[in-house]
């Protein structure tokens, strides 16, 4: 393609390449076709990862409902995976603890010192009471029950009566603690001892976020909401670019969900992939119909980004570059970096992560 031509789409002339593993068969157009366009070099962290899924047929409904699979789960995964149990930020002073809880399991995540953070079975070990409900500061970890004390860090510090108990001692009734590591602010655990470091489990995330660091991020609000199904069929439901059609119709005229790029990596620790849907491309369902001049409206509205002027963008090349510089600009006003280096891909494809089980 040549990269000075208009990007164009459907019935304005666009070319239709040959259809691509890791992209949707129906649009056949492919997100490496459009960064081309924008006449940028594409940068390395949205190329394909060459590595497509393999295809091995129907999954059996078994796996969705059957008790057995519940119990599978819990030995080979929610006690062997790393999991994210919290934002760093979600605990910031010494002292603050709050309470990570996945099937019948509880762990407690406590600042132990300002760079320090541990993570422990979440249960007195005399008589088994939860020992964090809440989110909470203090200055040592006291079971609600018996009083019974323990420093931060873990360690046992005072029992109550304690000639009534000859047989406890600091060494066998201190907290049980689990893997705890940090990546991006996030906060992981893993209560398998024997689990290699986390960075063997992140594959190729951090390579992929060096340009968006997320310790510079923050948790603006939590939100949780029970969906009655397996866990594995929500998210699952999350993976794809599918749905948009049915369930996302009204931001078709600017999302191309049906040029949506997949990447896999799985290298036998770390189970990652990615979807990647180019912005101010309308969708293949209504591509005849959208204007490049509208598809750029409508993604600006929707950013409340300046709206271009009438008339001024006639191709789907000016469009993604107008729509680019506009949110380079709010982006750059809000943070305070100078961001005038990146590509237009780096402001308006839509890119979600998953690293599995999270």
């Amino acid at each position: 393609m040549d990269k000075n031509a208009q990007l164009e789409l459907g019935g304005y002339g666009f070319c239709t390449p040959k259809a691509v593993s890791g992209t949707s068969s129906v649009g056949k157009l492919t997100l490496a076709d459009i960064l081309e366009a924008d006449g940028q070099p594409v940068p390395p962290v949205l190329q394909p990862s060459g590595d497509p899924v393999a295809m091995e047929g129907l999954v059996p409904f078994e796996r969705y409902f059957d008790p057995k699979y519940v119990d599978l789960e819990v030995e080979h995964i929610w006690k062997k995976r790393w999991q994210i149990a919290c934002r760093e930020e979600d605990i910031p002073n010494v002292g603050d603890r709050l309470a990570y809880d996945i099937v019948d399991l509880s762990f407690m995540i406590v600042r132990v010192a300002p760079d320090t953070i541990k993570a422990f079975y979440n249960f007195c070990p005399h008589r088994g009471r939860r020992l964090c409900d809440h989110a909470e500061n203090r200055d040592s970890i006291r079971c609600p029950f018996h009083g019974w004390t323990w420093q931060l860090d873990g360690t046992l510090d005072w029992v109550p009566g304690q000639e009534d108990f000859p047989s406890v001692s600091a060494s066998h009734h201190a907290l049980t603690e689990v893997k705890v590591e940090c990546w991006g602010g996030n906060v992981f655990i893993n209560p398998d001892p024997e689990a290699p470091a986390l960075d063997k489990a992140l594959g190729p995330l951090p390579r992929l976020f060096a340009d968006h660091p997320m310790e510079e991020r923050y948790t603006v609000a939590h939100f949780r909401k029970t969906v009655r199904c397996n866990w594995k069929l929500t998210q699952e439901a999350f993976m794809e670019g599918y749905h948009v059609l049915e369930t996302h119709w009204d931001g078709m005229p600017f999302f191309g969900s049906a040029y949506t790029q997949y990447d896999n990596w799985d290298d036998g620790e770390s189970h990652v992939n990615r979807l990647v849907t180019p912005s101010v491309v309308p969708d293949y369902w209504v591509k005849e119909s959208i204007s490049p001049e509208e598809s750029a409206r409508q993604f600006c509205q929707t950013m409340e980004l300046p709206l271009p002027e009438p008339g001024s963008i006639t191709n789907f090349t000016q469009g993604r570059a107008w729509c680019a510089q506009q949110r380079r600009l709010a982006l750059e006003a809000a943070s305070g970096h100078d961001l005038s280096d990146k590509p237009n891909a780096y402001f308006l494809e839509m890119t979600k992560c998953f690293m599995f089980p999270n």
